[in-house]
This record gives structure tokens, sequence and C-alpha cells, in this order.
């Protein structure tokens, strides 16, 4: 079933998804999928737009350059420039050593592994190179021959904004600088590339009624409550808190282990009052939750019904804030979030300045 006349076609396919015919491309069948018409579309918008930029760019071939093509098919007696050029590909060491981007990804993700990096932090690279690589043909093309103009057209294609931007060049940086190491190509792309401004919003918290009507509505999900409470009187991290066990609960703390802890240091952290008449009032099967989705799901629910204010990491921001208005001890509140690069990071990033009668309330929140 033919979608699209215009070049490239789309069609859909008898199993129901969607392919995107380049045609022959420098003497070769060029051909994409996508699951879903949008997807394939906007596949199909970025190759228009490399065919006009392609051809624009033949508009500035100067007098010498178009000389020089000249000699070189009379030398090459009768074969074709992309023959000659397929030639030197073949023989040239570091193209015949490299891989391609899908290649590259697999390798990286690979030693990301080894390196015992955070399941999540490896998911998300995969995610987005896979992103990356999904735009350029079957198996992303050859890493050695992506230039910055490339990847910053893409960048300009998908409209990212400025911290997601920054985002995807960290990923692409780490993926360029793996192949760079392996041989598999020159230099990094992506060190030519200026990373967009992003301006950084102020530090966000909950108020401290904001804090007991949250905890308030969770009593009636299994589980729930206590997730966010040691969020909010712990100061562990989501992922810290999906992960942790009754077993993990001591008299010593919650015992963040290695293998939960972002940076893999591991610390104890003190049960506050509150914090513990929150863990036990409402107990589930573990401490943390099999489906954090879910939770997640829950509190926006929570939130728009009681038209309370979320910022990103709220529940830690909070913590840290009123921990720090407290006890006034900045060493004390960033080790008990596990900041192991001091406590620069935790102003920088976390801290909001609230009274000590604020925080005496935040402390006296329980079921």
């Amino acid at each position: 079933m033919e979608m699209s006349k215009s070049w490239p076609t789309i069609r859909k396919q008898p199993r129901g998804d969607f392919i995107i015919d380049m045609g022959t491309v420098f003497g070769k069948r060029l051909c994409a999928t996508r699951q879903t018409l949008p997807e394939a579309n906007d596949v199909a918008t970025f190759y228009r737009a490399e065919k006009k930029r392609l051809g624009q760019l033949a508009g500035k071939v100067t007098p010498k350059e178009m000389l020089e093509c000249m000699r070189c098919k009379e030398l090459l007696n009768g074969r074709s420039l992309t023959d000659a050029v397929e030639f030197y590909i073949q023989h040239n060491k570091m193209i015949v050593d490299s891989h391609t981007v899908n290649e590259t990804i697999a390798a990286l993700l690979d030693q990301q592994e080894k390196k015992n990096r955070r399941p999540r932090t490896i998911s998300t690279t995969k995610n987005r190179l896979e992103k990356f690589s999904s735009w350029f043909g079957k198996n992303g093309g050859d890493v050695a021959l992506f230039s910055a103009d490339r990847i910053q057209e893409w960048l300009d294609f998908m409209k990212f904004s400025p911290a997601t931007e920054v985002a995807y060049l960290r990923e692409l940086n780490s993926m360029f600088n793996f192949a760079v190491k392996k041989g598999w190509r020159e230099a990094n792309p992506v060190l030519k590339i200026e990373k967009p401004i992003v301006e950084r919003k102020s530090n966000g918290i909950l108020k401290v009624d904001d804090v007991k009507r949250l905890l308030d509505m969770a009593k009636g999900y299994h589980g729930i409550g206590g997730w966010m409470a040691m969020q909010l009187f712990g100061g562990l991290r989501p992922s810290e808190a999906d992960q942790i066990a009754w077993s993990d609960i001591t008299a010593n703390g919650i015992h963040v282990k290695p293998s939960v802890a972002k940076t893999h240091q591991e610390r104890y952290v003190p049960i506050s009052e509150n914090l513990e008449a929150w863990l036990y009032r409402y107990p589930s099967p573990k401490a943390g939750l099999d489906n954090p989705f879910l939770a997640i799901q829950i509190r926006r629910d929570i939130c728009k019904t009681y038209g309370i204010e979320w910022h990103h990491d709220c529940l830690r921001k909070s913590f840290c804030s009123y921990h720090l208005a407290m006890h006034d001890k900045p060493e004390l509140t960033a080790s008990l979030m596990g900041h192991v690069r001091g406590i620069a990071l935790m102003y920088k990033h976390y801290r909001v300045p609230v009274t000590k009668e604020e925080a005496k309330k935040y402390w006296e929140i329980n079921p």
C-alpha cells in the first residue's frame, strides 16, 4: 500500500509498519522502517532536507573543484568516482577497520557494563544513541564518516530543548571518544559543536502543607507513603528508594548498598521518628516499590487534584533544605544524601533557604 508518491516514498507494510524508500543512493538501495506514519514522515522530512542541503552544496562547487573532478574522471578511464571512492575505502586501513554506529554503541554499552555502570545509566545511553543511529539508515552508517556539521544538522532538525540537546551531546561525545580510542575514527566531531546555554531554574521544594497533603493522600495507595517518605525524610534518590528492601532497614539506619547507590558509595541514613512512622504505618511487601512508574503516575494525579506544584527531584531537595535548616551541618546533610563531591553540589542544585520554624514543622509531619 503506497502512502506517498513524493521522494522518498512511504509504503505501509502488510505487518503494519511503514517503509521509507529512498531509492538507489550512490549505487545502493537505501530504506528505513518505522512503526507509525508520523515517525515515517519525520524520517522522510529529514532526508528531503538532506537532499536540499546536498543540492545547495553542489551549487557552491568552485571552478577549480569542477576541474579536479573532471581530471579524476579522466584518470579513472571510464570508471565512476563512486567506484574510486569505494576502492579507497576498502583499502584505507582506518575505514576498513572502522565500525557502524550500531556496532560502536554495542561495544560502548558492553564496556559500561564491565565497568559496573548503573543499569539506569546504561539504559539512558542506549536509548539516546539508538535514537541518533536510527536516523542514518541501516546500522547508523560508518562511525568514521560523521562530521560535526552532519551531527549539528540532526540536532537542529530534532528541535530539542537546550537541556535535552546538552544531554544528547554528552552521550554522543562519549560514543565518538570511544570510537577514537578504538582507532575507528581520527577525531571526535562533537568537540567542534557548541553547546546551547541552559538557563538554570531555581531549585524547587515542597511547602510543609503540600508535603502533608501529598503523604496523607498517599495513605490510600499501598507502599507509596513509605517510598515518598524515604526521599522526603531520608534524602534517598528515587532510584535508591525503589530498591530498598526491609532487610536494608536496620538499627543503624537505612542501608544504601553500593549496588543501589548512584555513586556506588554505600551509606547508612539515620531513620528519623517521622520517617519510621511512615515506613511502618503503611508497610508494603518491600520497603521500596515493585512498580515505581505506577507510583509516579499516582503522585502526578495527587498533585493535579490538590494543585501541588511539582519540581524536578523536589522530594530530595525538600529533605536537603529542611535538614540543613534544622541542623545547620552542611557536611552532614551532604553525606546523608550521598554527595561524594561535597557540599558545593548540594548548595548549587538542592538547597533552598527555609526558616528554622518551617523546618521544625517539616520534621513533625507524621501519619
